[in-house]
């Protein structure tokens, strides 16, 4: 895919994300725009995102390949890192080479470098400062060369600190800490030097809800004495606050964010204009009090240098949306892009949803219309499998096919409910997902993937452990080790 130049007569629409891209932080490389997003208890973690241009954006890698390199917890074997896991970070780029840095609430604090935002990265490196605790990092490699990375101690009060990084930026320099902030519930951090200023942005919960907040000091280490709004809190839009600034060929000014305050779809991303009044740059559009409110049709971005040949990205079951629900057990997996197979095992806990390992998974899009679908082979299941397609959040739900006493059944279980439907299953049989603005999933079965009959059940997904909605495909076993699941688009 390529983009050519194009000018700021045309708009976009809000959200460029209509799915859970949450804590997001951005960069612009050459002719290039990379972005990050948090996946807490998914695996990949920290996915990296890349785009032409701000408004059209695609997943192409991840931090983390395999979050297994954090413990148990965070694998099938414990699944414990539900709401935890891959907190917010920060993306920069130093001589030649990008770096990441982000935060695990029970770990601490970790950093990663690539030759490509696209990957692969090298190993998480845990800085050796940090324990559990803290998060929402931010880095700023200043104009000398020197780096300095701000961070909150939630656990200790919400205070937010500033730190030297030592020369190779892979650790902190303990007694440069200086405190630059507190109040609970302040976060987002990040780091910025404009014109021989430097800037501290952050988010806090005040007047209705999360609003953006900045900071400013001639010395990276404060004080930071002002401190200005540069948007409302926003209720009605979401909240927008989370994020980062990005510019075009033109110097026009933008800022990338999340907003979502528990809805079904999680936390979009939407991309506003930023006005600079006094040397503060204001988020959205300028209220009559000079602080920024959404714009849902803003200008597009100028981008008039070369285009930008984008990162090719592998289809199928191997494109980098997906995601596993905690690390997965690697030896019940094969993968190819047009192929799925998983061997079912007991979930840790019969009956829990939330337990079931090796779920493989994608983000529930927030558009008019939305399908999710696939074709089962039945052939391979074995007594006591199930397996189908799903939803999860706060709750769950599963579409598929059961097989007890040698008879295969479509059903539909939803929590505790757990209903036989009218189908005879086959070898093979198509399950699908369809849902709207409203987050109301509809399902419906097929033999030939062509003609489909409704399944007569709904689910209207939710948000659960800092999550939005996830769709995917599931197998377990709650009598022992057998059966396998074969999925094919």
């Amino acid at each position: 895919m390529t983009i050519g130049a194009f000018l700021l007569a045309a708009t976009f629409t809000n959200p460029v994300l209509p799915a859970d891209f949450s804590d997001i932080d951005c960069i612009r490389s050459g002719n290039r725009f990379y972005a990050i997003t948090s996946t807490l208890h998914l695996s990949p973690g920290m996915d990296v995102l890349e785009s032409p241009d701000m408004v059209n954006w695609r997943v192409v890698g991840h931090v983390v390949d395999d979050t297994s390199v954090f413990g148990d917890d965070w694998t099938w074997k414990r699944m414990r890192r539900y709401g935890r896991g891959v907190w917010a970070g920060c993306i920069r780029e130093r001589e030649g080479k990008f770096c990441c840095y982000f935060g695990t609430p029970d770990e601490g604090i970790f950093v990663a470098t690539a030759e490509n935002a696209a990957g692969p990265w090298s190993a998480p490196h845990k800085m050796s400062f940090f324990t559990a605790g803290w998060d929402d990092t931010g880095v700023l490699f200043d104009d000398d060369g020197k780096g300095y990375l701000v961070a909150t101690h939630f656990a200790g009060g919400y205070k937010t600190y500033v730190f030297e990084l030592t020369a190779d930026g892979l650790d902190v320099v303990p007694e440069s800490r200086a405190l630059v902030n507190e109040g609970h519930g302040r976060e987002a951090n990040k780091l910025y030097k404009w014109n021989g200023t430097y800037y501290h942005l952050y988010s806090e919960v005040a007047g209705g809800g999360r609003r953006l907040m900045m900071a400013r000091s001639k010395n990276v280490m404060g004080p930071y004495e002002e401190r200005r709004v540069l948007s409302h809190p926003q209720r009605e839009a979401d909240e927008p606050n989370q994020g980062g600034f990005l510019v075009d060929d033109a110097g026009n000014w933008f800022f990338l964010t999340h907003h979502g305050h528990g809805q079904w779809y999680g936390r979009a991303a939407s991309l506003l204009p930023v006005t600079w009044i006094d040397g503060w740059p204001i988020v959205g559009t300028p209220d009559k009090d000079g602080i920024g409110t959404m714009v849902w049709n803003p200008q597009k971005p100028v981008i008039t240098g070369k285009a930008a040949i984008l990162a090719a990205v592998p289809k199928g079951f191997l494109f980098p949306d997906w995601a596993w629900n905690h690390a997965p057990r690697l030896e019940k997996v094969r993968i190819s892009e047009e192929r799925l197979e998983l061997d079912a095992f007991r979930p840790l806990k019969p009956g829990d949803f939330f337990s079931v390992g090796n779920v493989f998974s994608k983000r529930a899009w927030r558009n008019a219309t939305n399908e999710f679908s696939v074709c089962l082979s039945t052939a391979k299941m074995s007594d006591g499998q199930r397996a189908g397609i799903c939803h999860f959040g706060k709750t769950s739900c599963e579409f598929g096919v059961k097989l007890e006493g040698g008879v295969k059944s479509l059903y539909w279980r939803n929590g505790k409910r757990d209903i036989a439907l009218d189908c005879e299953v086959g070898e093979k049989i198509f399950l699908r997902s369809e849902w709207g603005m409203d987050g109301v999933a509809r399902f419906a079965w097929s033999y030939d993937g062509k003609e489909w009959k409704d399944a007569g059940e709904s689910y209207r997904m939710t948000w659960g452990s800092y999550r939005g909605d996830r769709t995917g495909l599931f197998t377990y076993n709650e009598s022992g080790e057998a059966g396998t699941a074969i999925f094919t688009d």
